[in-house]
């Protein structure tokens, strides 16, 4: 019921190719098990999207013409993961030791470019053609350790490790935008690109203690995480630090009433980090849709507290 105002034909095609390998070896090594696995992902991906709008509700004239817009985008992604696990008998319990190592590049070369019409004109007369080519190249590294053990403690079993992380992220965005000179003329090449360079760090230490056991008709568990991260952000020469420490309890009871039926409670506070493409300080033009997108490095995580109560038969 409203006035018309313009229509847009778009195809979107999209071809990726992947390629993938993965190894494990197992093997007893003195009180316990040694386990090692490899694995390798590459991608190669292409993405072309091409957009006509008309000011006719079905036309598909050229005096009909408001706008033409192309992009093409190149892909070529790198993921590769290495990891180390020991379990052994260990004074009176099992302990584990992980040892893990991920790598993942992403490089992308997008270039975007439209030509305008004055809509309405028939036939339509020329705007404006603009492009804007895109180049990023991600790099993230992570470095992850657990120590764990467990044993009996009385009628209890008793859990508690450490866990520690270290991610990494470098990022490289460069932007070049050009316009043409006039109606009929070719866009100028890509150049003077606008450079922005930038470093995420993360680092967590987190201790935690657990017990857990079942006597009876009652299966419970209860335990405590502390949750400690630092993050360390530098972007065109501005540093960021943002420290927090977050206490995590939980605590879960399972009560079988008979074969039948079963109560199940469950209280516990949890903890999102937020992700690196939200902490970095970079603006991204058309991120999502028409809208820009910029982080806040000292966005807080978000905690939440849960209370779980049901009736099973």
């Amino acid at each position: 019921g409203e006035d018309y105002v313009d229509r847009e034909d778009q195809t979107d095609t999209r071809d990726g190719t992947d390629y993938s390998a993965h190894a494990s070896y197992t093997r007893e090594l003195g009180h316990g098990e040694l386990k090692l696995d490899a694995m390798v992902v590459m991608t190669d991906r292409t993405e072309d999207e091409r957009s006509t709008e008309y000011v006719d509700i079905a036309s598909t004239a050229l005096t009909d013409l408001a706008s033409y817009n192309e992009q093409l985008v190149s892909i070529d992604q790198h993921n590769a993961v290495l990891g180390l696990s020991y379990e052994f008998d260990h004074l009176g319990g099992e302990s584990e030791i992980d040892l893990d190592y991920a790598n993942f590049s992403d490089g992308r070369f997008d270039t975007e470019e439209e030509i305008r019409y004055r809509a309405g004109q028939n036939p339509p007369r020329f705007r404006d053609y603009q492009g804007e080519r895109i180049l990023t190249d991600t790099d993230d590294r992570e470095f992850a350790l657990k120590l764990a053990h467990e044993r009996s403690v009385g009628a209890a079993t008793m859990q508690f490790g450490l866990d520690l992380n270290d991610k990494d992220r470098d990022t490289s965005l460069a932007v070049s935008e050009v316009e043409a000179a006039g109606a009929g003329r070719p866009l100028p090449a890509y150049g003077d690109f606008d450079l922005t360079e930038s470093r995420i760090s993360e680092q967590r230490l987190d201790p935690y203690l657990m017990f857990s056991g079942d006597t009876g008709a009652f299966e419970w568990e209860a335990g405590l995480r502390y949750e400690s991260t630092s993050v360390d952000i530098t972007s065109d020469g501005e540093r960021y630090d943002n420290d927090y420490a977050v206490v995590l309890p939980s605590a879960h009871l399972r009560w079988s009433l008979s074969e039948q039926d079963r109560i199940n409670v469950s209280l516990s506070r949890s903890l999102r980090r937020p992700g690196f493409n939200q902490v970095l300080p970079v603006l991204l033009e058309g991120e999502y849709g028409d809208n820009d997108f910029i982080g806040n490095p000292l966005l807080e995580p978000e905690t939440a507290n849960g209370i779980d109560i049901g009736f099973e038969r």
